[in-house]
């Protein structure tokens, strides 16, 4: 995948992340999802404890709640593509 990049419009540390969880032994559609999915929840939890931090914990839910609610987002985090990822 590093060297040899021939597929067009995906990312190539998405590709490297799918193989290494293929590689654990994740079935194929499993791994090809997970890195986008850990991603978006690395994005949820790092929106929560910024807002917690500077604001207070109501702004927080209701940022990870507009956030994770969001279908752009949701759809990114489960299509299995580098788009997820590139949100965080």
């Amino acid at each position: 995948t590093l060297l040899f990049y021939s597929e067009p419009n995906n990312h190539i540390l998405h590709n490297l992340f799918s193989r290494t969880f293929y590689l654990l032994g994740q079935p194929e559609i499993l791994s090809f999802r997970l890195p986008s999915i850990l991603a978006d929840g690395l994005l949820v939890l790092s929106i929560f404890t910024i807002a917690k931090r500077y604001f207070s914990i109501w702004v927080a839910v209701w940022a990870v709640v507009f956030l994770d609610g969001s279908f752009a987002v949701s759809i990114h985090a489960i299509a299995g593509r580098g788009y997820g990822m590139l949100t965080y």
